[in-house]
């Protein structure tokens, strides 16, 4: 299951799960020119575009193939090689949220319809749901939490995973029990991508450890080095920022409110010593914060 790109399957039949596409009733087809290639990296850009068409993700459309959307593809150097998105910002306005189907591959009519991209040799159609797709990001999330429902010690978010246990045993039947999930379901994973045995590890910005929990070093480092603030903008910035950390900061919205008045749009952005004392207090009032089930622990808010 650390090889190749997966398929989403029944686990039961062993055969793809399907996704709908809706558009807007209003919906106007679009189809936009490809972007161009940079010279140095056109090789590698059909190399990586060969190989999801061998991999079964995308097929070369039929020269003068009649198409009603299509949308460019970006290139981007990464390394030694190269990253490819989709770009379908003007398409995805039309697409329709209300209606998700859980699935990864597309039927016929849909992706000849909608998920065509551009390049500059020939147009290719996604035969799985794209990235880009403004329903994609929905749909696996809802088709992951289905799948790893009612597995204790593990909580998802997006494609990261993060698995637990009391102890070493606890842990390691979790983890069998996450993998076996996964690969039933025709999933695969990168394995220079997973991490495993870790006693502490960094999940969306906080650290967890055996004892708890605790903003990660990073998210506080940049905390502490945010320098003054001079708008509004800059005010909001700063409070998205230590609002993420905020249940490690004591009486963080009494505090927060004295700055979060500088944010509205009646008043003049005035910075005087009170609004100081609190955008100092925030940056210095990060404290270790361990959520253990037999300790007692105040809520403040």
């Amino acid at each position: 299951m650390f090889q190749g790109i997966g398929t989403l399957n029944n686990p039961e039949t062993g055969e793809p799960i399907l996704t709908h596409i809706e558009m807007n009733a209003d919906a106007k087809p679009v189809i936009q020119p490809p972007r161009p290639v940079p010279h140095h990296l056109e090789e590698r850009t059909k190399k990586k575009l060969d190989y999801f068409v061998q991999e079964g993700i995308m097929t070369w459309t039929k020269p003068g193939k009649l198409i009603s959307y299509a949308s460019p593809l970006v290139f981007t150097p990464k390394g030694d090689d190269v990253r490819i998105t989709e770009d379908f910002r003007v398409a995805n306005k039309g697409a329709s949220r209300t209606r998700l189907v859980p699935g990864l591959r597309v039927d016929d009519e849909d992706y000849e319809k909608y998920l065509v991209v551009t390049t500059p040799w020939r147009n290719l159609k996604h035969e799985t749901l794209a990235k880009g797709w403004i329903t994609s990001q929905d749909e696996f999330d809802r088709r992951i939490n289905e799948i790893l429902a009612g597995i204790p010690y593990v909580k998802s978010n997006r494609d990261d995973c993060l698995i637990g246990g009391k102890d070493q045993n606890e842990h390691n039947r979790t983890l069998d029990l996450v993998l076996t999930r996964l690969q039933d379901h025709g999933l695969t994973l990168r394995l220079e991508k997973c991490e495993f045995g870790k006693e502490e590890v960094e999940f969306y910005g906080v650290r967890f450890t055996g004892e708890g929990i605790t903003p990660s070093k990073a998210k506080v480092k940049a905390l502490q080095e945010c320098g003054e603030l001079s708008s509004k903008e800059g005010v909001r910035s700063f409070l998205q920022m230590v609002g993420y950390m905020s249940r490690f900061i004591t009486s963080f919205a009494q505090i927060a409110a004295l700055l979060r008045e500088l944010t509205k749009s009646t008043l003049t952005f005035q910075w005087g010593p009170i609004e100081q004392e609190a955008f100092d207090s925030l940056k210095s009032s990060l404290t270790i914060w361990f959520d253990g089930a037999n300790n007692p622990f105040l809520l403040c808010s």
